[in-house]
């Protein structure tokens, strides 16, 4: 007869826990270990009760990340009421971290933590820098919930823009409302709704003319993606232009709330371009992104899919695939949906050219050899 200790029943039951939490969200085991930085098999024996987590600040990372009550892993419960600006403040330096990083489920755990412990705002009596604080808050969320989140669920995207609205007009700061306004159109864009995108995006510019020159130029940015959907290129070469021309005023790490920059927008045109099949284009923009993008693993993964497209649209499927691999796995082990979306935009291009290419061996084969019976 085999006896259990009960640190063997409680390793089982936290392990079940972590396991069932860790569905219910979608993640896979490869995610989950990669946003805690240990190997795939140690959270899967972690799961299974083969080996005890008891690092209290690794058992409440993970109730944070999977949004388990603490006292589910037999830990006091530490649910806290956010309040203050300086509570904010450490929940936008956090999550503008974890984003360069990659470490995207950490960083939705911790956005939906925020707000799920935010205290309920009184109408009439609100500081405002507390609510400069809290609109930022909500643009980085959305940004997140954008990054993990597929387009059929832009509502939770738009929700936070949308609370961004209404805190930019309480405390009369252009700048934030240009940004709020600017990700809506491009949330509509994102939706399939081109010109209804690009009219957001443009009014977001007139109605903001004291906005700053990284919301001004993020918008000009997004309004070129918007353009390029919409297959306006004039449009598209116009706004990038004015683009490229702000990110080089602005200095180094002067957008915390974006991902604009000079990087950014060479990575833009590079894509964009790839897609217009202007490949010379594609090839110069992506060596600019190359240089002035930072080294870290969002632009890493980015630029790698970025260089994928630009061998599929050249027609050197052979050279991609293993980027294009290699790159899918890096985006569902991060959890990036926006860029799996854009993976399947280039399995959809492929399966369009093999069906072009079985139909023109068809024709071929029918002049050569006469009609075939269907």
């Amino acid at each position: 007869m085999t006896i259990h200790s009960s640190k063997d029943y409680r390793s089982s039951a936290v392990g079940h826990v972590i396991r069932e939490h860790r569905k219910a969200r979608g993640l896979t085991q490869k995610q989950l270990a990669g946003s805690l930085g240990v190997e795939a098999r140690t959270l899967r024996m972690y799961e299974n009760g083969e080996r005890v987590l008891e690092n209290i600040s690794d058992l409440r990372r993970i109730a944070d990340l999977l949004e388990i009550d603490p006292v589910e892993l037999g830990l006091a419960a530490s649910k806290h009421t956010i309040s203050t600006t300086t509570q904010v403040q450490e929940m936008i330096e956090r999550v503008a971290m974890l984003i360069p990083q990659a470490r995207f489920v950490e960083a939705r755990a911790t956005v939906d933590t925020f707000f799920r412990n935010l205290k309920k705002r009184q109408p009439g009596n609100e500081d405002p820098v507390f609510l400069r604080a809290l609109a930022q808050a909500h643009c980085l969320a959305g940004q997140v919930q954008a990054i993990t989140r597929r387009t059929r669920d832009v509502e939770h995207m738009l929700y936070h823009f949308q609370e961004m609205v209404q805190l930019a007009q309480l405390v009369d700061d252009q700048t934030l409302l240009n940004l709020a306004l600017s990700q809506q159109g491009d949330m509509q864009r994102r939706r399939g709704e081109g010109v209804q995108a690009i009219f957001s995006l443009e009014q977001a510019r007139e109605c903001t003319p004291l906005a700053d020159a990284v919301a001004r130029g993020n918008n000009a940015l997004l309004l070129g993606r918007a353009y390029a959907g919409n297959a306006d290129y004039e449009g598209f070469e116009r706004e990038m232009a004015h683009a490229e021309e702000i990110a080089h005023t602005i200095p180094p790490m002067a957008a915390p709330l974006t991902l604009y920059s000079p990087g950014s927008v060479y990575e833009e045109y590079a894509s964009n371009y790839a897609r217009m099949g202007k490949l010379e284009k594609s090839r110069h923009y992506l060596q600019l992104a190359e240089k002035y993008l930072p080294t870290n693993t969002l632009w890493d993964m980015l630029l790698k899919a970025t260089r994928a497209e630009v061998q599929v649209y050249s027609g050197e499927i052979t050279q991609a695939m293993p980027l294009l691999i290699e790159v899918a796995h890096l985006a569902q082990m991060y959890g990036h949906q926006r860029l799996i979306e854009r993976l399947y935009r280039l399995q959809y291009y492929l399966d369009d050219q093999s069906s072009l290419m079985r139909q023109a061996s068809r024709s071929l084969g029918e002049i050569l050899h006469g009609p075939v019976e269907r």
